[in-house]
């Protein structure tokens, strides 16, 4: 019985390895990094702007941004226009476009992604 149950969880555990393997490896690859910030110019585009991140606007990967350090960095003046956001677990750019569909801002910044002890303690309530 316990040969059975051990033989069992080491199946289910591989399944599970393998499957986050998987969803790593299918990831898009992308360049939402600070050297790459510094790329996006003013009067870029959209799709100048996804060239130069590798991916569109979106969370890569979705749902992992914790807490965001305030913005930094602007081009020039405050933010104006519609904004793109690109995350990752440990950077933020958001875009601004005019009613041209230019960049005419930027902001980056650094996102705090907890420990596994801040979130024990968080949970805990210490």
């Amino acid at each position: 019985m316990r040969k059975r149950l051990s033989l069992l969880t080491g199946i289910m555990v591989g399944i599970a390895v393998a499957a986050f393997g998987v969803a790593r490896w299918l990831a898009p690859a992308h360049r939402i990094t600070p050297v790459a910030y510094k790329e996006i110019r003013p009067g870029m585009t959209l799709s100048e702007v996804e060239a130069v991140l590798s991916v569109p606007p979106g969370d890569y990967p979705p749902g992992r941004v914790r807490n965001d350090s305030p913005w930094i960095e602007p081009i020039a003046g405050p933010p104006a226009g519609t904004p793109e956001v690109w995350r990752t677990e440990t950077t933020v750019i958001a875009v601004f476009f005019d009613r041209g569909g230019h960049v005419s801002s930027r902001f980056s910044s650094s996102v705090l992604v907890p420990s596994w002890l801040d979130r024990v303690r968080h949970f805990l309530h210490l």
